[in-house]
């Protein structure tokens, strides 16, 4: 039995509350070797200028598919409705998603390495950071793919939910979107 518990979001510390016990919130930080790699990146940006749009999304665990679902129906109203947009999914998650006529402006990009994802990161134009709100699991979680993205100045559209309300300013140092409606006119507005 532990006489405390340390927990990187406030959902888990409410969680964690219930078993009386006590708790605190440390919330989740880059290392300096994250930085030092993300300011590395930073220096090997494209050239703003460039004619694409690349909206990403990174995936560290085969878990993502129905986080994905969220923003998928708007994804594809964007890459249909804008030539320059592009899709990259980096990591695990399937590609049952129906594209229609934008399935060749979706890129697949294998898993990396923590290591290589500030360089991959940094070609984003705007990263997306969907999650199920009806997911306890996804209510744990943490801003983790905010700060990535923020390190290498891509700004961030999530899923309006704890940890990225807390972290995001919002329209100010990110989007948050709940609906589908959201996520369009999030990702409109950035493209």
């Amino acid at each position: 039995s532990a006489d405390g518990v340390l927990v990187s979001t406030d959902f888990l510390a409410q969680e964690v509350q219930k078993l009386r016990k006590p708790v605190r919130v440390h919330r989740n930080a880059f290392s300096m070797e994250m930085l030092r790699l993300s300011n590395e990146a930073l220096k090997q940006k494209p050239d703003p200028s460039r004619r694409k749009i690349v909206i990403g999304y990174a995936s560290g665990t085969p878990t993502h598919d129905r986080d994905f679902q969220v923003a998928q129906p708007a994804l594809k109203r964007i890459l249909e409705e804008h030539p320059e947009a592009e899709l990259w999914i980096v990591g695990y998650l399937n590609t049952h998603f129906d594209w229609g006529s934008a399935k060749s402006k979706v890129k697949r990009i294998s898993f990396v390495p923590w290591q290589e994802l500030p360089f991959l990161l940094a070609q984003f134009d705007i990263n997306i950071a969907p999650l199920d709100l009806n997911s306890r699991f996804c209510q744990a979680k943490s801003e983790v793919k905010y700060i990535e993205a923020g390190l290498v100045a891509v700004p961030t559209i999530a899923s309006r939910i704890g940890a990225f309300e807390y972290a995001t300013h919002n329209g100010k140092t990110g989007l948050l979107a709940q609906t589908e409606e959201d996520w369009y006119q999030c990702l409109k507005r950035l493209v």
